[in-house]
């Protein structure tokens, strides 16, 4: 009898020892998934995290580039800005030198015809010497003509005049040397 008690106490001890290792290996089955869960995830987030430093990356070169660009852009335009104050300078220099320039131009006429001047003994008015402009950035056969003429209106003559050297009326290139007619 007292085997048989002994068996069944050993019986009972057996079946204890089974349900906790049951309990024990669901344990390790659903920390197991959840680790796999967390390895997951961690893959994941470092997929993401690579993505995000490549497209910030790209952001940023973009940005260098753009930033470069407009630097370009803003040191031609103030080429351009300078251009255009010198034609004007030039313009205002050309429009207050004109009137002094007829002014004095009719009285050295006056004054030789009053000094009784025969047609002989005037000279006789020489070509003028070709002027050349060498073309600047921004540069346009209007503003040329506006530069040289005081308007806008005679660049046909400019391009005549270069025809050979140019393409086109908007085929200006920078360091081109154009005569002025």
């Amino acid at each position: 009898r007292r085997n048989l008690e002994a068996a069944v106490a050993e019986q009972a001890r057996a079946s204890g020892l089974r349900e906790r290792l049951a309990a024990a290996e669901a344990e390790t089955a659903r920390r197991a998934s959840e680790l796999e869960a967390a390895q997951t995830e961690i893959a994941n987030l470092r997929a993401t995290a690579t993505r995000l430093n490549d497209q910030s990356s790209r952001v940023e070169r973009d940005r260098a580039a753009r930033v470069v660009q407009l630097e370009r852009d803003n040191a031609s335009l103030t080429a351009r800005l300078a251009t255009a104050q010198r034609t004007l300078q030039e313009i205002a220099n050309a429009a207050v030198a004109a009137p002094a320039a007829r002014s004095a131009l009719a009285s050295s006429s006056a004054s030789a015809a009053s000094a009784g001047a025969s047609l002989s003994t005037t000279p006789q008015p020489t070509a003028p010497a070709p002027r050349f402009h060498v073309v600047a950035e921004g540069d346009s056969l209007s503003r040329i003509s506006l530069r040289y003429y005081g308007t806008g209106t005679r660049w046909q003559e400019i391009y005549e005049a270069n025809r050979e050297q140019l393409s086109g009326a908007n085929a200006l290139i920078p360091g081109q040397q154009l005569r002025i007619p």
